[in-house]
């Protein structure tokens, strides 16, 4: 059985000893909105979610994600394969041919470095000089 806000909501609430007048006062809502969003009949703007959660002490998100929006929740996605996997993982290759391909691959991925990391050279003065 899947939680719903409400129902996070409100054990949320509940661990912190808060009433939901309490709640509502450091939010800046009235009791009755509180009421109404552990009761699922409203829900809260997105602002009222994350100040909720602050109120609360919670992870940014913890409420948020119970309305579909806030930080993923999903473990991060694999990486996608290299140049370097594509190689080993191609049979037809001989163990040189490998190495030699990588090898290769190195060198130009370290030809490749951003520009950031290369010192630049200052760019020549295009300004004319009198004829």
């Amino acid at each position: 059985m899947t939680t719903t806000f409400g129902q996070a909501l409100a054990d949320a609430r509940q661990q912190q000893h808060l009433s939901q007048r309490a709640l509502a006062g450091r939010v800046g809502v009235r009791q009755t909105a509180v009421a109404q969003w552990e009761q699922g009949r409203t829900k809260p703007s997105n602002m009222h979610v994350f100040t909720v959660e602050r109120v609360l002490g919670l992870a940014p998100g913890t409420l948020a994600r119970h309305l579909g929006f806030g930080p993923p929740t999903n473990p991060p996605a694999q990486r996608l394969p290299g140049v370097t996997d594509a190689i080993h993982a191609d049979h037809s290759l001989n163990d040189q041919t490998r190495q030699l391909l990588i090898a290769r691959h190195s060198a130009s991925a370290a030809f490749l470095l951003p520009r950031s990391s290369i010192s630049t050279v200052a760019p020549r003065s295009t300004a004319r000089t009198p004829s």
